[in-house]
């Protein structure tokens, strides 16, 4: 096939004439890269034809479909065609609808102008600027990426947060443009520069933000801190008081971050000092070698168990994650595994941790740090051996990573016959077996076999789940697992300890056995 005849040409191609959204049409190519000079141009052609007379039927416009293939390039001739011709068009077309109401287009709008930043041209700089000014959607959490974009390498970035000094945008842009300017003064690359909220309207701001007890505010007050190095005195003396003696710890630590950076020998020994608190000392860490001084890390914070409580401490603390440090977190077990798919050998921490709910009750779970740092909520694995939670860990990896391709068996993927292997077993007849999933392994994984499927049914008047795989296959009851657990992990767990090498088979009742902590005391 030659280059002009691939599939997203054809579909380019072919949405010139045809009826219908360009969502359904270019829905099989979706996440095709424009690789071509013909691509390109007639991307460039389809949006000619925009705006529409009558609103998309789809869930997309038209506009998001095209705009969207701006940041899929495969080639440096394509990225030159959509420059070219390309942006044109998108600034016509902005020029055309930023004046719309209607929330579909504005959207649109938004996520345009996140590409326009990303070509750094003038033309789109300026088309930025003109929707903060309006404001476009102030309070849509699109601006943090458009405005990130404008990076030491953006030509135009220093010209936009000038004009954005006098007055500050509203809303939420109020914040997106002054974690850009922070970014941009931390960077370096542009030298000294104005901060656009070393202004008196910016001083005020900044103190409200770090004088709020409001929880939803906390993350602008850290923003605001990390602006203190490059706001001028005496009023930065006052906000980084402030800042230092924030509720919040971590804006403390920014705090002592920005004393730092400043030179004050005061920060320096805040961070110090953190570096042996398990809950905030990743954090007190790198702010110690950003500012280029790991020589000020406390030989007590090397110890490799230390590190990783420290670690896991810190992942949990994510607002993604746990969203706050846990009350505790202690490794109950270390091994060094021959880690899959490299087979190479890694310190593996299995950790476990409690943390009080406003409510009184208190999260328990288990983590592992030493491959990728990950806490499976809800898996139950502070109630599982050791061994098993490497297990499953370490099948999970694998299936993150695309190498073990799971299918549940009852979604209509998979024939109703029970899979190949099932004469296979030698065991016990199992009553009225129900394949439940199917896992096959890519070459890379070094399994076995490459198809392992897991069944439930009875066996000697027990419930449970039977893993078909050959001369491995095995049967485990229900009464050896958690409660209220995805049955799925008994597969994880399964291949996982096969990859491991794990033979013994634990007791993993009186692993069960161990129930909610007591309360931490104070």
């Amino acid at each position: 096939m030659v280059p002009d005849e691939s599939e997203l040409f054809i579909a380019l191609l072919g949405a010139q004439d045809a009826p219908g959204d360009l969502f359904d049409l270019l829905r099989p190519v979706q996440d095709s890269l424009v690789s071509t000079a013909a691509e390109a141009r007639q991307i460039v052609a389809l949006l000619k034809r925009l705006p529409r007379p009558r609103p998309p039927r789809g869930p997309i416009s038209d506009l998001h479909c095209l705009v969207n293939l701006f940041q899929q390039l495969g080639t440096e001739e394509a990225f030159e065609v959509l420059a070219d011709k390309g942006l044109p068009e998108l600034y016509r077309l902005f020029d055309l609808l930023i004046n719309s109401e209607d929330g579909k287009t504005q959207d649109d709008l938004l996520f345009l102008l996140k590409i326009l930043a990303r070509y750094r041209t003038r033309e789109g700089a300026l088309r930025v600027l003109r929707a903060i000014r309006r404001p476009l959607r102030p309070d849509d959490w699109l601006w943090s990426i458009t405005l990130g974009q404008f990076t030491p390498e953006h030509p135009h970035a220093l010209w936009l947060l000038e004009q954005l000094r006098d007055p500050l945008p509203p809303a939420f842009l109020r914040v997106a443009l002054l974690d850009a300017a922070n970014q941009l003064a931390i960077d370096g690359g542009v030298g000294p520069f104005p901060h656009p909220f070393d202004t008196p309207e910016g001083h005020l701001q900044l103190r409200d933000w770090l004088s709020s007890s409001d929880e939803d505010q906390f993350s602008y007050a850290h923003s605001a801190t990390a602006s203190l190095p490059f706001i001028s005195a005496p009023f930065r003396d006052t906000l980084l008081a402030l800042a230092l003696d924030h509720m919040q710890i971590g804006i403390q630590l920014e705090g002592a971050w920005a004393a730092a950076r400043l030179g004050s020998e005061s920060g320096f020994k805040i961070l110090q000092r953190y570096c042996l608190d398990v809950t905030q000392a990743s954090s007190a860490r790198s702010y110690l070698e950003e500012l280029e001084r790991a020589d000020l890390i406390p030989e007590e914070a090397e110890d490799p168990v230390f590190r990783a409580r420290a670690e896991f401490a810190n992942w949990l603390a994510h607002p993604s994650e746990l969203g706050r440090p846990p009350d505790s977190v202690e490794v109950v077990d270390h091994r060094q595994l021959d880690w899959p798919p490299e087979n190479t050998p890694r310190d593996l921490y299995l950790l476990k941790y409690t943390a009080k709910n406003p409510d009184g009750t208190v999260d328990v779970n288990c983590g592992l740090v030493g491959s990728t740092t990950f806490c499976l909520f809800g898996w139950q694995i502070h109630r599982r051996p050791p061994s098993d939670a490497y297990s499953i860990h370490c099948a999970w990896e694998l299936e993150c990573e695309g190498l073990i391709e799971s299918v549940d068996w009852h979604d209509g993927q998979q024939p109703e016959q029970l899979p190949a292997g099932w004469h296979d077993w030698s065991g016990e007849p199992l009553v009225n077996p129900r394949v439940i999933r199917v896992s096959q392994m890519q070459p890379e994984v070094g399994y076995p076999q490459t198809e392992v499927s897991l069944l439930e049914g009875m066996l000697g008047g027990q419930t449970g789940w039977l893993v078909l795989d050959g001369p491995r296959s095995r049967w485990y009851p229900e009464s050896d697992m958690p409660p209220e657990v995805t049955t799925y992990t008994v597969l994880l767990l399964h291949v996982g300890q096969v990859l491991l090498g794990f033979s013994d088979e634990p007791d993993r009742r009186q692993y069960l056995a161990d129930t909610e902590p007591e309360p931490r005391q104070e």
